[in-house]
């Protein structure tokens, strides 16, 4: 469960996109103003007689032994309507879980108390919510009101009193107004507004508070897959979306403090749908073809069926190994080198046994049929995957390197763990090196190439700018970065500077008199 001093939902419920459970069964549909606000004047047949008839009943069962609950309203004990002289509405109600009934009542703000009457024995749920606008009985959490809940048990007649403290409805501005009708889902996984891969969120001020927290809780359309905290003193975070394996959408909860004191209840926001009360977000998801952000997904950089200079002609052995206890379909994308891998992409499966392993050669000609260079997306992540490029030389045999695939751990973006990738061997003279670059994320990403002696002076730097799941190779990367004509130990850094895509890099230095090469994967830095 997450609570705020008197709020609390299950977040299982939340995944489920209802209020089925917990103690807001049924809240929402009793008091949204969306539902009918005041029922009695919307009630069919109901005219000013019959309410009129009601409210003397009340009155007459009160008298025979119902009670009153009242009491005092603050927000961080601080009198409300000296310190927010704006909010002149307020609504009260008590809610009775075991008869799934509401019991209306009053507040009166310049007197900071509320009271309900006409309350049978039993256990009840108070809810005060004062605000800017009317209130009447949707009393549970907007944004920019204050609400808050009780818990009170009447034993019989008389007057039980119980203080009510108001939490602010956090209030956010960015990427969307919470005040307004969201254009998204509760009911439908992913669940929330689609926006992009990296986006900022923003609220405003709360009142009293010195810091905040936002929760990132990283869901599938079944479990949570992930959470993290952040802590802040500024009113806007950067938030990331699909950096766990399985995310679907994000549930986020802004919290404002007083020191240790939480000031804060996350209000309900209306989605297209329904009512939700959470903040919900989603990657954008492809409308058809290929699949964006695939976090089960590895990318081998660099494979060929290519003519080089006479007599080579390199091609790509691809090596995929399944060690787990049942058969899997490895699905396998070449994106062409320069391409959009979003609008020119080619796809196959290939099955692979339990515990087998196959070997598929020239994997380029066979499987796709293509000629060319490019990248190679590998799914699912439970294969081991290798590859092999390679082409005849002057002499008898081939001569080549290996690439692994490209992990998560080894990408960088802007709001990830990393936003840079770097290496050392980087040599000319003697050698060439080329840089070999792979956006894995189906965003576009513009980088900064940055070469760096071997006691990281910069020598030079160059912008280059991938599509989704763009790859492209820089030849020489020391002269194109602007070098000198020869080098003997240099770095490599590639930064990204703008755009979601995230970016995996691999440096390949070959000896110029033996065509030996050695293969640098660039890390995090």
């Amino acid at each position: 469960m997450v609570a705020a001093h008197g709020f609390a939902i299950s977040l299982a419920t939340l995944a489920d996109g209802g209020l089925a459970g917990g103690t807001f069964t049924g809240l929402r549909a009793a008091v949204a103003k969306r539902m009918g606000g005041n029922m009695a004047e919307k009630a069919p047949g109901v005219g000013r007689k019959t309410v009129a008839a009601g409210i003397l009943a009340a009155a007459l069962a009160a008298s025979a032994g119902a009670a009153t609950v009242q009491g005092t309203i603050s927000y961080a004990g601080l009198p409300v309507h000296t310190n927010f002289p704006s909010f002149t509405y307020g609504g009260a109600g008590a809610y009775s879980a075991s008869a799934g009934t509401w019991t209306w009542g009053n507040v009166v703000i310049a007197n900071d108390t509320y009271s309900i009457t006409g309350l049978a024995p039993g256990d009840y749920t108070i809810y005060v919510r004062v605000s800017t606008s009317a209130v009447g009985h949707d009393v549970l959490p907007t944004p920019g009101s204050l609400a808050g809940t009780a818990q009170v048990t009447v034993a019989g007649e008389g007057t039980v009193t119980q203080a009510v403290n108001l939490l602010y409805g956090v209030h956010v501005t960015q990427p969307l107004d919470s005040a307004t009708v969201w254009p998204g889902s509760c009911t439908v996984c992913p669940k929330g507004v689609e926006m992009p891969g990296v986006f900022t969120l923003a609220w405003d001020a709360v009142p009293q508070a010195t810091s905040y927290t936002v929760t990132v809780r990283r869901w599938s359309c079944t479990q949570q897959v992930g959470s993290e905290t952040y802590t802040t003193s500024s009113r806007s975070l950067q938030i990331s979306q699909r950096t766990v394996s399985g995310e679907e959408f994000v549930l986020v909860e802004i919290a404002g403090f007083a020191g240790a004191t939480q000031l804060t209840v996350t209000p309900y926001v209306e989605y297209t749908d329904c009512g939700w009360q959470t903040h919900a977000f989603h990657a954008p998801v492809a409308s058809g073809g290929r699949p964006l952000h695939p976090s089960n997904s590895r990318f081998i950089p660099q494979i060929a069926h290519l003519a080089g200079n006479p007599p080579s002609f390199w091609k790509s052995d691809l090596f995929l190994t399944n060690p787990t206890s049942s058969a899997v379909t490895a699905t396998l994308r070449y994106t062409p080198r320069g391409a959009d891998g979003l609008a020119t992409y080619q796809e196959v499966d290939v099955d692979v046994p339990a515990r087998a392993s196959r070997t598929v050669k020239d994997v380029l000609d066979a499987l796709f049929h293509a000629s060319g260079a490019g990248s190679l997306e590998i799914s699912p992540a439970t294969l081991e995957a290798a590859c092999r490029v390679y082409t005849p030389g002057a002499g008898p045999g081939l001569y080549g390197q290996g690439f692994l695939p490209i992990g998560a751990e080894n990408t960088a973006w802007l709001g990830g763990p990393a936003t840079k990738l770097g290496t050392g061997g980087v040599a000319k003279g003697a050698y060439r090196s080329n840089l070999a670059l792979v956006e894995v994320w189906g965003e576009g990403v513009t980088l900064r190439v940055v070469l760096l002696d071997r006691d990281g002076a910069k020598l030079g730097e160059k912008a280059v700018s991938l599509p989704p799941f763009g790859n492209t190779q820089i030849n020489d990367v020391v002269g194109s970065l602007g070098g000198p004509s020869t080098i003997e130990e240099a770095q490599v850094v590639v930064e990204v500077v703008s755009g979601s895509g995230r970016v995996g890099a691999v440096l390949s230095v070959v000896d110029n008199g033996s065509q030996d090469p050695s293969t640098f994967p660039l890390v995090r830095r």
